[in-house]
């Protein structure tokens, strides 16, 4: 069991580095022009930046970050997501693609040990949040369904995988109901004590729900490439052919 449940979170983890490694767009053409925009909409060209935790300072003016809408330091392009993150571009194309990375941690048990007394341990993780912007509008927009099926006409090619993901959504989901119908129906049987036989049964019902839910989880997460699928093929740069 514990094997199968392995094998199932390397599969999701697969899946996951799988679904980044999609190509949305092309490479950002490098500015070699310093500017930025504040909130109120000012567009400020300048030949100095330097920037800082909290403020850019500009031509030796100082700019809270607060203040600022979007920049470019020469390197990179960046555009505010909330109040205090920016997002950068990674990806150009009539549909630009945005990234932030951000660090959680996690506690797991993984058992008493001597460099671990108490048997729990903490970890940090980096996750990356994707925005798009289409080339018409200011708007930053988070990545998902919603967003991305907005962006890409029902008559183009790329909309084939807004159905992809749909189907796919669906077919997670319904498998991870069949699994947990099935563990409630394990569970029941277990409660009316019917004997070793049927707590053996309730038993392997219990696991094998287990299992079938992983796995409609695992559908679910997997259908996002999808989205990624979209985006790209709107903007010509990918084929699965």
């Amino acid at each position: 069991m514990k094997n199968i449940l392995l094998l199932l979170l390397c599969g999701l983890l697969f899946t996951s580095c799988k679904l980044r490694a999609i190509k949305m767009g092309t490479k950002p053409t490098p500015s070699t022009s310093l500017s930025l925009k504040t909130k109120g909409g000012k567009s400020i060209e300048v030949k100095e930046m330097k920037e800082k935790s909290r403020k850019i300072i500009a031509d030796g003016k100082e700019y809270k970050k607060n203040d600022i809408q979007e920049y470019s330091d020469g390197k990179g392009y960046y555009i505010r997501v909330d109040k205090s993150n920016f997002a950068v571009k990674k990806q150009e194309g009539d549909i630009s693609v945005y990234t932030t990375t951000g660090e959680h941690s996690s506690t797991t048990y993984t058992g008493v040990t001597p460099s671990s007394p108490s048997g729990w341990s903490s970890s940090s993780h980096s996750h990356t949040t994707y925005y798009l912007q289409k080339a018409t509008s200011p708007a930053l927009l988070l990545m998902n369904y919603k967003n991305v099926k907005s962006l890409i006409a029902t008559n183009e090619p790329a909309y084939k995988y807004i159905l992809s993901y749909e189907h796919a959504r669906h077919r997670g989901k319904t498998v991870k109901y069949i699994g947990l119908g099935v563990i409630a129906s394990s569970i029941a049987l277990l409660a009316f004590d019917l004997g070793d036989g049927a707590d053996a049964i309730g038993g392997m019902g219990i696991a094998g729900g287990t299992i079938v839910t992983f796995t409609g989880f695992f559908k679910q997460a997997a259908a996002g490439i999808n989205l990624k699928k979209a985006i790209g093929k709107h903007n010509g740069v990918y084929d699965d052919k």
